[in-house]
């Protein structure tokens, strides 16, 4: 399903940070099923990693991105030209920090809910309201 700005704007979810990228990347993966099915049957949406700045970005600075892009897991490589190309095109501010320590302790902050996000996830009156969403939104793509 391909979605104009307009709609993936739409999707952002009011209680994510504005500066909140992994958090906002984690929650449009439940939602619009970009979940990877791990061999054990647990899910992941974002698989966060590090890595020493964005493609053509001078600073280095360690910044946390996901790995998870459509179902699937990218490579560090593959990964980081995707967020690049996303902060490019969408503005979207992926977590950076002076050291890749204090990065981590970020990135263990901003997973601490989305254990509770996926059992909500799995809850049928969830997937019945994000079906709803969707309706809406293909409804409103069609009037244009």
């Amino acid at each position: 399903m391909a979605l104009t700005k307009k709609q993936w704007d739409s999707l952002q979810m009011p209680q994510v940070q504005p500066d909140d990228a992994i958090t906002t990347h984690h929650l449009r993966n439940l939602l619009l099923g970009g979940l990877l099915k791990n061999d054990d049957g647990s899910v992941s949406t974002v698989s966060t990693m590090q890595v020493n700045g964005l493609p053509e970005q001078q600073s280095g600075k360690p910044t946390l991105i996901p790995s998870i892009w459509n179902g699937k897991k990218l490579s560090p490589e593959d990964a980081s030209r995707r967020a690049y190309l996303e902060q490019q095109f969408s503005g979207v501010q992926y977590p950076t920090a002076e050291t890749h320590q204090a990065l981590r302790k970020k990135d263990i902050t901003l997973h601490q809910n989305f254990g509770q996000d996926l059992e909500t996830a799995s809850d049928p009156q969830y997937n019945k309201e994000k079906e709803a969403l969707i309706q809406l939104l293909k409804n409103q793509q069609s009037r244009r």
